[in-house]
């Protein structure tokens, strides 16, 4: 004898939409971690020991400094935010990147390349835009960006010799 039903959950099985929708109401099952596994993958670990060692740092430093493509880095900070071992905040145009439970001290916080920056005209005062670009291996107009940010913060000061820009520390 043939039945003229058929159960509610073959009827929507047999649809691609319905594939579809059981198939979302299912994804939560396989992608759930527990708070133990979530440091278990190498380079979610590898992006979480460099936030906990340069707190406060943005995203392109963490891609750069780690190597890692935009999709990778993005996927891991979003699980790391989510399971909450780390904490965002905007400044800016810059989205930083903290652990969870360290204070931070609240200063002004300095780009990778600032810090260079700072330390190199130590050792060297008077330099010209071109020469910090070559001496650091950067493009001039990063140089330069990256300068007129430390002449804003009140870091550097210039001057102008003859017809070139040099960059000096400010005494405190």
């Amino acid at each position: 004898m043939e039945r003229g039903w058929s159960p509610p959950f073959a009827a929507v099985y047999a649809t691609d939409r319905g594939r579809s929708w059981l198939w979302l109401l299912c994804l939560p099952l396989y992608v759930r971690l527990r708070k133990d596994e979530v440091l278990d993958q190498f380079v979610r670990g590898q992006i979480y020991g460099y936030v906990r060692a340069n707190p406060g740092d943005c995203y392109s430093s963490i891609r750069d400094s780690l190597e890692l493509s935009n999709g990778v880095v993005t996927y891991h900070l979003d699980i790391l935010e989510t399971e909450r071992f780390v904490r965002a905040e905007i400044e800016g145009t810059h989205k930083r990147f903290f652990p969870v439970g360290v204070k931070v001290d609240p200063g002004p916080l300095l780009h990778r390349l600032q810090q260079q920056i700072l330390a190199l005209l130590t050792d060297r005062s008077g330099l010209s835009q071109k020469e910090i670009a070559e001496n650091l291996e950067v493009s001039r107009q990063l140089a330069g960006y990256h300068l007129g940010e430390l002449e804003r913060r009140g870091e550097l000061e210039s001057r102008f010799w003859g017809r070139f820009r040099r960059y000096y520390l400010v005494a405190l």
